[in-house]
This record gives C-alpha cells, sequence and structure tokens, in this order.
C-alpha cells in the first residue's frame, strides 16, 4: 500500500530552487533512502515532507492526506523526525526528554498519561537506555544522545519515520548499531522509514530502495545495487570507487586514492616494538 507520495515539489529557498520538481513514492513499511552529493538537496526536500519548509509547487500526501492542510500536531501524529542537528534542553534528564515524543498526543492540560509514560518506557528499553535515563542529555556522548534523540521520535508513535543523516556524528561502530536499531523497530512496528544518508554502504545494507538527488533533482531510483555504481558516484560526486557486491555483504563502496601506485607496504607496528 502507498504510504507517502511527493509529487513534483519545488521549493525555493531565497533565490535558489533547492528541490526542483521531485516525485516519488513510499511504500507502506519501506525503508527508502536519499543519498547524493552536499548540497544536492536532500534535506531541504525531508524538511519539505515535515513541514519545516514551504513548498513553491507539488504536493505531498501521505495516507491520501495533504499534509500542507494539517495543523502541527495532527501531522507531529503521522511522522517522527529525527534530525541531523537536533535542538535539545541540555539540563534535561534522558527519561523527561524521551517522554516529550508523547506532546502531540496529550490533552490541553498537557498532562501526561499512564500510556504515554508505558509508551516513553518502552522506548527507552528498546534503546537501551534504562542505564542512562536519569543523566542530563549533556553528559551523554555523542552516541547516546542519538539514541536519546530516537527514542524520543519513537514515543510519537508515529507510522512515519524521518531520519536526517542519523549516522553523521557517529564511528563506525555506533553508526551500525543506529541503523540496525532503526531496522529492528521498522519492523516490530511496522513502521515507514525516509533517510538522507552520506554513507553509501550503510545506505545499501539497510534501506529497500534508493533514490539519488543532483542539482535539487531526482536523478536515479531503484534498488541499492542499481543506483550506487562506479559510473553514477563518478558522473554526479566526482567520485573515483570501487563498488563490490556479493550475497554476503550487499554492496560495499571503496574509495580510490589517485596516487594508490605506489607499491609501498604497511609496516607493523607490533613487529617494530619487539
Amino acid at each position: 500500500m502507498t504510504g507517502l507520495q511527493v509529487r513534483n515539489v519545488s521549493v525555493v529557498l531565497g533565490e535558489a530552487r533547492v528541490v526542483d520538481g521531485v516525485s516519488l513514492v513510499v511504500e507502506e513499511g519501506e525503508w527508502l533512502g536519499l543519498i547524493g552529493p552536499n548540497g544536492a538537496g536532500k534535506t531541504t526536500l525531508l524538511r519539505a515532507v515535515t513541514g519545516a519548509v514551504s513548498t513553491q509547487a507539488g504536493e505531498i500526501v501521505y495516507r491520501g492526506i495533504d499534509l500542507e492542510t494539517l495543523r502541527v500536531r495532527r501531522r507531529a501524529r503521522l511522522m517522527a523526525v529525527v534530525p541531523q542537528h537536533p535542538v535539545v534542553p541540555w539540563g534535561m534528564a534522558v527519561a523527561d526528554y524521551v517522554l516529550l515524543g508523547r506532546t502531540a498526543h496529550m490533552g490541553w492540560l498537557g498532562r501526561e498519561t499512564g500510556t504515554d509514560l508505558d509508551i516513553a518506557r518502552e522506548a527507552v528499553k528498546d534503546l537501551g537506555l534504562e542505564k542512562l535515563s536519569t543523566r542530563r542529555l549533556d553528559e551523554l556522548s555523542g552516541g547516546e544522545l542519538q539514541r536519546a534523540v530516537l527514542a524520543r521520535a519513537l514515543t510519537q508513535a508515529a507510522p512515519l519515520l524521518i531520519l536526517d543523516e542519523p549516522t553523521s556524528s557517529l564511528d563506525v561502530g555506533h553508526g551500525q548499531q543506529m541503523m540496525e536499531m532503526v531496522d529492528r523497530l521498522r519492523r516490530e512496528q511496522d513502521l515507514t522509514v525516509i533517510s538522507a544518508l552520506h554513507d553509501l554502504t550503510l545506505a545499501a545494507q539497510f534501506c529497500d530502495r534508493l533514490v539519488m538527488m543532483a542539482g535539487g533533482r531526482a536523478i536515479l531510483e531503484g534498488p541499492p545495487r542499481t543506483v550506487i555504481t562506479e559510473r553514477s558516484l563518478r558522473d554526479h560526486y566526482g567520485a573515483e570507487v570501487r563498488v563490490l557486491t556479493g550475497p554476503e555483504f550487499g554492496v560495499v563502496v571503496i574509495p580510490l586514492r589517485s596516487d594508490n601506485e605506489s607499491g609501498e607496504q604497511p609496516v607493523s607496528l607490533e613487529m617494530e616494538n619487539r
């Protein structure tokens, strides 16, 4: 079943057309990845979907509803957002911050119910934050904070999860863990996920389908193996790479140095120190 439809959307910021006539469809339960070089329009397109920026043309429809007609609270019940640079109340405890995700579901008096508390506790548990629940946000590492932001998004109990560069500030281990957590929760909670990603190997490993953007346009779309190719990365990223594929590891992108013909061999530090 079709979940999200972006129909010929354009966004103009200042005098620049940052998104130019983009159309795409995201099926219910699918994980769609947006890739492309810096300035391609990925983040702006996501911000248009979330209502953070206005569209100049086109329409964005989710489950048959024109999102531009919705108020903020109603939109927050449909989609949860993990921004690239989240603004968080640094002095707040993790558990209290996660509970903020229930705001769109609370009554006008803003009082949480037992259900709200249960959902927040479950999100804390799902993201492995139980031992950190009383810690302040400013006391967390980058990976811990990213998990707290994701937990807050999950407490919204929204069927659509939007992630903007969720691994950008994480090392390779925590980046992989973050993607695996999102994939597990997507399957357990039947979420639809849209994410902008710079790490092409992670994008290929976890996304069902990719859309490559360049110059504000969607230029390629399909399964990761058809979108991430040596030619497409050379043409649109200006990158010389090798793209390896295999049944055990999917798609892996390896950057190549232009002067990689020296023939020098690495020296083992363990041997040197003996």
